[in-house]
């Protein structure tokens, strides 16, 4: 019977002596050590660990178990060692799916990874939503918003942008600038009440971004930013995007900046290949540097400083 996957969570288990700390090890899920423990225990038809409030304490049989994964987990990485001096060379397929705005920092990785590895084929797709990782549906998924919850996925935080309310010089000129986020309620917009719930966890926002005030609708952040572009209303965007379109005015800077994490996710099974965790380790070193990926504007000011001149107080009926 092969369970060494579920051997391998019982010697974390055993190393930590906690079932967050084994998690945490080994980026799974706490359900999923769980349930890798339970399975074990059953199949072997007797208690490994004797559960108390401080964590986990095992029996002879589970320091038995314990001490089988130590000695296979130490020749099963003189055994890697071995298979990277010897296939140095990648091949095949990976498929990687990410989110459009996260494409200016994943590009670098992309081409280091390639350089790397030419007989690598990176098959790179645009996706708003997590695809199932579980059916092969993806190698690595880069999402934006909520962290990802399955049990059997490795998620890992990437980065994060920093959002502005939007909207385009001509808009404000006909309908006006809200000068306080009440005024938000006389405006239209663009973009996802999710995402504004994601982003923002007062929700203010969203309540504010009602389904008869929404022209707009949609998930995408590149749809989202033209429709801004457009006119057609105020919406979310990244500031670093925003800052290329000069037309482009923030409404009021916030009391607390908006935040929207980006995540790396791959399927537990998978998270271990050579060639995921190659990718990932392009991945982590094309990662921004947390000051500049959230730094906020030097003064709450801006948008009085942006704000046209003559402009009247006029808002949408």
């Amino acid at each position: 019977m092969n369970l060494w996957t579920e051997i391998h969570t019982a010697l974390s288990v055993g190393r930590t002596g906690t079932v967050r700390g084994a998690a945490d090890s080994l980026g799974i899920h706490r359900a999923t050590v769980s349930r890798h423990i339970d399975m074990l225990e059953e199949r072997l038809g007797t208690k490994l660990f004797i559960r108390h409030p401080n964590g986990y304490t095992p029996t002879e049989m589970g320091r038995a178990i314990i001490q089988a994964g130590e000695q296979a987990d130490a020749a099963i990485s003189v055994f890697m060692g071995h298979v990277d001096r010897s296939c140095q060379d990648l091949t095949g397929v990976i498929t990687l799916s990410a989110v459009a705005r996260a494409g200016s920092v994943i590009r670098p990785a992309v081409k280091t990874f390639c350089e790397a590895h030419p007989g690598v084929t990176v098959r790179f797709e645009q996706t708003v939503d997590l695809p199932r990782l579980e059916l092969g549906e993806a190698h690595i998924a880069v999402t934006e918003g909520a962290k990802p919850a399955h049990p059997d996925y490795v998620v890992i935080p990437f980065f994060e942008f920093q959002l502005g309310l939007f909207a385009h010089r001509d808009y404000i000129e006909r309908f006006g600038y809200p000068d306080t986020i009440g005024a938000l309620s006389k405006h239209k917009f663009v973009g996802s009440r999710r995402v504004y719930y994601d982003v923002d966890a007062t929700g203010q926002l969203g309540d504010y971004m009602t389904a008869d005030r929404l022209v707009l609708e949609s998930h995408s952040p590149s749809i989202t930013l033209d429709g801004i572009l457009s006119g057609l209303g105020i919406g979310l965007a990244a500031r670093t995007e925003a800052a290329r379109h000069t037309e482009l005015m923030e409404m009021y800077v916030l009391d607390k900046p908006l935040m929207a994490p980006v995540w790396i996710s791959t399927h537990v099974d998978m998270h271990r290949t050579r060639a995921v965790s190659e990718f990932l380790r392009c991945l982590k070193h094309a990662r921004p540097k947390p000051n500049v990926s959230s730094r906020r504007p030097r003064s709450t000011s801006l948008n009085r400083a942006r704000r046209p001149t003559g402009l009247r107080a006029q808002t949408v009926s």
